[in-house]
């Protein structure tokens, strides 16, 4: 299982407001406003229902930032636990949020429902994907696709989930289509794929990709444990963090990540018409800070 940090991946049935909707109509200017809110929970009481499953593909991977990765992370819970890891500063103007300790950290807490088999069918691939919590353990919610090639020759996916047979199986009605956004390709705080912090003042993150409905801005640590500062921008394509965030945890002195989402987002109904589901396509990309010595 994929380091939770990043994705490493606030969407529930009981945030429905924040889910947006079915894909909008494609874009022509990279600067629009953004509608939907982040997919990955944040914050949660006990009773929220959390059915979140993305498509991702994510370019920059590994510790040479060489890599590209693409796959399935499937956030489907019940909250048994409230929310214990909370911001420190909230930044509203900028819509961001410092956390000393990861937020993901709370995931393995909350009471993971069983997802049979999930299918996911691209450009005439097909892998399948059993999601079932064995015991108490948590399951392997980030999974990876064998390769990447099929998805960006093919924008569109099929996710499919039945009755397979298998007992606690609460998904056995999904069969959706889901679009990819277009890839993000970053402008600053660099265009390469290593850079330097920068000395003194605000951090300005600007990217181009289009047809997204909503993003997430990540700047971590590159500690598993480490801070990081979660945006969620109104404006597609720029976001800027805040300096006095940014000092509040000595982030220049770290070697850090500014990680990317863009995610083309729909909202479907499962489980027998009971709950909605959100389903996006995750585009990401990323630039690694190296911490000024």
């Amino acid at each position: 299982m994929r380091n939770p940090r990043s994705l490493a991946l606030a969407c529930c049935s009981a945030l429905l407001a924040t889910c947006g909707g079915d894909p909008a109509a494609p874009q022509v200017n990279n600067s629009y406003a953004l509608t939907g809110g982040s997919p990955y929970p944040e914050r949660f009481m006990v009773g929220d229902q959390v059915r979140t499953i993305l498509v991702r593909e994510e370019f920059r991977t590994g510790a040479d930032q060489r890599g590209n990765t693409c796959g399935l992370t499937a956030l489907v819970f019940e909250v048994t636990n409230g929310s214990t890891v909370l911001p420190t500063t909230i930044d509203n103007d900028n819509n961001c949020r410092l956390y000393v300790q990861p937020v993901e950290a709370q995931y393995p807490r909350q009471r993971f429902q069983c997802v049979g088999a999930l299918g996911v069918s691209n450009g005439g691939t097909t892998e399948q994907f059993g999601l079932c919590p064995q015991g108490a353990s948590t399951p392997a919610f980030e999974n990876d696709f064998r390769s990447c090639q099929a998805l960006l020759a093919n924008r569109r996916v099929r996710l499919t989930s039945g009755n397979e047979g298998i007992m606690g199986d609460v998904l056995m009605d999904l069969d959706a289509e889901v679009d990819m956004p277009g890839v993000v390709t970053i402008v600053k705080p660099s265009e390469l794929p290593t850079a330097t912090w920068p000395a003194a003042g605000d951090l300005d993150v600007e990217w181009r990709g289009l047809d997204a409905t909503s993003a997430v801005v990540m700047l971590e640590s590159m500690s598993a444990d480490g801070p990081r500062i979660w945006c969620t921008p109104r404006i597609n394509g720029q976001v800027r963090i805040r300096a006095d965030m940014i000092e509040q945890v000595m982030f220049r002195t770290r070697d850090a990540r500014v990680r990317i989402v863009a995610l083309r987002d729909r909202t479907v109904m499962a489980e027998g018409g009971a709950r909605a589901y959100r389903l996006s396509g995750a585009s990401i990309n990323s630039v690694r800070l190296q911490g000024r010595r």
